[in-house]
């Protein structure tokens, strides 16, 4: 868990860097509407319940009071597993007669309105891509983005891919189009048995960091829950962040072996939270020695730097790029055949055009480095055809040559050696033994000069490798 100074220079480092995903909970909606009781999950169920009763009541066929009793009672407790079950009694009740579900939906989640826009406002300071799990479409209108459902396949992965500002990914369908809306159990078996879904969901959780804004601890949230507990095993730099009041994060702590988020504690109660968000914005959003850089470039007449600072935004790519490639996890998005590799690749790539338009040859050597070091990993993906595999070491033997080229005029050795190992790993991919053992030989004998014996032990063994082919 984080907390404090440190952790608010970590969200506000990475939202500067392009590496977060706002999570919109129900306390960004329950905010907003002045604490109308709808726009959180129990209020929603509990005046689901009553629905139910005067559905069947017009029906003629009245519900017991013992059942209705059951159904409030259950909410009352708070247990994620009894909340399932009312929401799934509610929603196999109201499908049964035509268009209830769809009017509970209009009448409650659709009448919802922005009353105290300040948390929002806000959260648009940060300027950041946003997904929720609300039904609601408040953020969507407020922010001007445009709504995506987790049902539209190739929305999901143009909003994976880009992360981009115009789209608002709700994971849990919007009150408008209730075949999407995940309430009850059945309705979430369809969204977990959905391949494009599910696979966005977790690229989503390693392409950037999620900041989690007005969500419960899981129980408190539960259409958050079961994604959120699936975080519990991931390394703790691509763990979420969750905005917390004091309050919040002393409940969390009571729980030992919460390992789930990092906690980011904020003063005061809710109320502070647009103030935090507010603190958080500013911090990222002012200049940066990036920033400084660029501009004295552009005053010596060098290259003309555009507005969005073409140094931040390949700093930016970089460190999202580095982010995949660290990852042990490099998933391929569902049906379209890009992987986390390939996505790092382009971006390393495009980073690297933008080092070399200002001049920063060693931000340019780097990023050549790491997209031939992603075409390699997308080469060995044993899903990938011939094809493919071909034009991924073509690709990373174009980006080791220029790497290569880059650090040899710079004299650093270092770097060299791993243009050289990048260039021998292709070629033994490729099957050209012979030159993969030149190659070898070479990052072993710069090794060797920089005291690297690490390294030149690893080359060693790659030769004695071949020597056995």
């Amino acid at each position: 868990m984080t907390n404090g100074d440190a952790g608010f220079k970590a969200v506000a480092k990475m939202v500067a860097n392009k590496e977060v995903v706002a999570v919109l909970g129900t306390g960004v909606s329950i905010s907003v509407t002045d604490g109308n009781e709808l726009a959180g999950w129990v209020g929603l169920l509990r005046n689901g319940v009553q629905k139910c009763e005067d559905q069947a009541q017009t029906g003629g066929n009245p519900l017991s009071d013992q059942w209705g009793n059951t159904m409030r009672n259950l909410l009352s407790g708070g247990d994620l597993t009894d909340l399932i079950g009312v929401a799934s009694n509610i929603e196999t009740r109201l499908r049964k007669h035509y268009h209830a579900y769809d009017s509970w939906l209009k009448d409650t989640v659709g009448s919802l309105a922005v009353k105290k826009p300040d948390l929002l406002d806000a959260i648009k300071e940060l300027n950041v891509p946003c997904i929720t799990t609300n039904y609601d479409t408040l953020a969507d209108d407020h922010l001007k983005r445009r709504t995506t459902i987790w049902n539209q396949s190739f929305a999901l992965h143009e909003f994976a891919r880009n992360l981009g500002l115009d789209k608002l990914l709700h994971l849990h369908g919007v009150w408008n189009s209730s075949e999407t809306v995940v309430l009850g159990s059945e309705s979430y078996m369809k969204l977990v048995t959905h391949n494009d879904e599910q696979a966005i969901q977790s690229a989503l959780g390693i392409r950037a960091t999620l900041l989690l804004i007005g969500c419960g601890d899981g129980l408190e949230d539960p259409n958050f829950g079961p994604w959120l507990d699936s975080f519990k095993t991931v390394d703790a730099d691509f763990k979420p962040y969750r905005l917390v009041t004091q309050e919040e994060y002393d409940k969390a702590q009571a729980r030992k072996g919460d390992k789930t988020v990092h906690l980011l504690k904020y003063p005061g109660d809710h109320k502070k939270l647009p103030d935090y968000i507010r603190a958080l914005a500013k911090a990222a959003h002012k200049p940066s020695g990036a920033n400084a850089a660029a501009s004295a470039i552009s005053a010596k007449g060098h290259t003309r730097v555009p507005a969005e600072n073409l140094a931040g935004q390949a700093e930016g790519l970089e460190s999202v790029a580095d982010r995949l490639l660290r990852s042990l996890l490099l998933p391929t998005i569902a049906n379209t055949g890009v992987s986390a590799a390939a996505i790092a690749a382009e971006y390393y790539e495009r980073a690297a055009d933008l080092f070399e338009q200002i001049y920063d040859q060693d931000g340019a050597g780097r990023c050549h480095l790491g997209a031939g070091s992603a075409q390699i990993e997308r080469a060995r993906n044993d899903s990938v055809g011939p094809a493919v595999r071909s034009a991924a070491l073509r690709a990373a033997r174009a980006s080791f040559e220029r790497a290569h080229e880059i650090f040899e005029g710079r004299n650093d050795k270092r770097r060299l050696a791993k243009a050289w190992v990048g260039m021998a790993t292709t070629a033994e991919l490729e099957g050209d033994v012979r030159e993969a053992r030149r190659f070898w030989e070479d990052a072993a004998l710069l090794y060797e000069s920089v005291a690297e014996s690490a390294e030149r032990r690893k080359c060693l063994q790659a030769l004695a490798r071949l020597a056995e082919l």
